[in-house]
């Protein structure tokens, strides 16, 4: 038997009665079918009825839910449902963990992460405020612009046990997510002693309908290669965006090498409506031993908050050093003081999106 702690059900009936609940429900559906007439053969005296999830859709800025229902005794033989007044409720959103298994012989086992849990009044109403949808199916691995996340309410049999359950029903949720994109510019600094002061700054931003706009919470990354074989990283940063999404971090370089910054790592919060960006990381060679740059660096711009929304089609000019070279959506290429910025890289570092767990 499941305990508290344990998300999965450990019921193969229940599964596939969810799964054909689900299958059964239209795209987009705000209510279950009211009421179940073929109540689950392991709990035939209850069914769940009214269910409902308000809003149906969810995104990054807007996604805590309200969802409410009815238990009702199933009497067939008096054509009615009367109330089931005291009875525990779980509702949950439904996941799956095929890398994050604890049952690593059974990967395909439906798991669920609880939303809260409630008690039927007299009338047999349930009602949880202000619940969290934040799962993303790891089968969702294209990113899309919309996905679903199927919200259930379910009867405890044992109302000790979670897991043991049995009346059900489901209802899906459409989310959103937003696709974001990573800019960053290198200033090189006059060489003073043998090394030059370089100074990487950003930005990553998230889209917003037609528009783009600061990403927070996300953490940059910032190294330093020199250039002669063998030679150990000689700088090795990192940032947590803010409120203006912006990035800045300085270092010295003694020798030739290379700065790369990488858009990181999204916070387990923000993994189901964040999506990583197609280009995560802007690469330039810096050269220290060539003479001065013939432009001064201009003044950074990260200390002037961006405003709240930016053109997705700006790109950079040739003639503005200090401009940031878009990678993601924008394709720009940048000439700063005779060197060129290569925007390359595919794979964003994702390990430890799991998100983590309630219970």
């Amino acid at each position: 038997m499941p305990t508290p702690s344990t998300r999965r059900t450990g019921a193969g009936g229940v599964v596939l009665g969810l799964l054909a609940l689900l299958m059964s429900l239209p795209a987009g559906a705000a209510t279950a079918a009211t009421p179940d007439p073929q109540p689950p053969k392991d709990d035939p005296g209850y069914v769940v009825h009214d269910f409902e999830v308000t809003p149906v859709t969810a995104n990054y800025d807007h996604h805590t839910v309200t969802v409410t229902g009815t238990l009702a005794v199933n009497d067939p033989k008096a054509g009615a449902y009367p109330p089931a007044a005291g009875q525990t409720v779980d509702l949950v959103e439904w996941g799956t963990s095929p890398t994050d298994s604890p049952n690593p012989d059974a990967p395909d086992e439906v798991e669920f992460d609880r939303l809260g849990t409630v008690k039927t009044d007299a009338q047999g109403h349930f009602r949880l405020a202000d619940a969290v949808i934040d799962q993303r199916l790891p089968q969702v691995t294209d990113y899309p612009d919309t996905y679903t996340v199927p919200v259930y309410a379910m009867r405890r049999l044992d109302p000790a046990v979670y897991g043991s359950w049995g009346a059900h029903a489901g209802v899906p949720v459409t989310c959103t997510a937003s696709k974001t994109r990573f800019r960053a510019d290198y200033k090189v600094g006059p060489k003073i002693d043998g090394a030059r002061e370089v100074t990487a700054e950003g930005l990553w931003e998230r889209q917003d309908g037609t528009t783009w706009r600061p990403y927070q919470g996300g953490t940059v990354e910032v190294t330093y290669q020199p250039a002669e074989p063998g030679s150990p990283l000689a700088f090795h940063g990192k940032t947590t965006l803010g409120a203006d999404g912006h990035f800045s971090l300085t270092f010295t370089a003694k020798a030739d090498g290379q700065a790369t910054s990488v858009a990181a790592s999204i916070p387990d919060a923000d993994n189901a409506y964040i999506d990583p960006p197609a280009s995560p990381r802007v690469i330039e060679d810096i050269n220290v031993s060539k003479a001065a740059p013939t432009t001064s660096p201009t003044p950074s711009r990260h200390g002037t908050p961006t405003p709240s929304v930016s053109a997705p089609g700006a790109t950079p000019t040739a003639n503005q050093p200090g401009a940031l070279a878009a990678t993601g959506t924008d394709s720009s290429t940048l000439l700063l003081g005779g060197a060129t910025l290569a925007v390359a890289g595919t794979a964003l570092v994702t390990a430890g999106r799991r998100r983590t767990r309630r219970h």
